[in-house]
């Protein structure tokens, strides 16, 4: 019975953040996601062009 009441506290804790205190990041969240990409491309064309250098 206490494991119940402790797992339905938590669940209640974490509904009362998410209604009164969470706030979607929206347009930032995916900021970050482009930045990874860019990120990647970039790494991928340096590998490239110093392979290039290389030879």
């Amino acid at each position: 019975m206490r494991d119940s009441e402790e797992i339905q506290a938590q669940l209640n804790l974490a509904a009362s953040f998410f209604a009164k205190d969470y706030q979607e990041r929206g347009v930032m969240k995916w900021q970050g996601f482009f930045l990874s990409d860019h990120t990647e491309d970039v790494a991928k064309y340096s590998e490239k062009r110093q392979a290039r250098n290389h030879r």
